[in-house]
């Protein structure tokens, strides 16, 4: 069975290895996103893809600088492809 993607505070939590008021000041700090509240506002869901992102620091990251700066290397990486390498 696959995991799923959705995940409420716990298995957030648990899937980081945090404990569970670890992983809420994480949130309200930024350094996790918030939850999605598509279900009410009392059922938080944090998105597992976007919680590996974080971690790997790309473009699903809340700091908006490494968002940022992730996403222009993956659009710079993105012209590379098949072009020869220019001269500085």
């Amino acid at each position: 069975m696959a995991e799923p993607r959705w995940l409420d505070a716990d298995a957030a939590a648990d899937y980081l290895s945090l404990r569970v008021d670890a992983f809420l000041r994480a949130v309200n700090a930024g350094t996790i996103p918030k939850p999605s509240r598509h279900l009410g506002p009392r059922r938080p869901r944090w998105d597992r893809d976007a919680l590996d992102s974080v971690m790997i620091g790309g473009t699903a990251s809340t700091n908006t600088r490494i968002a940022v700066d992730a996403l222009a290397e993956e659009i710079e990486a993105e012209g590379r492809k098949g072009r020869p390498a220019q001269a500085a």
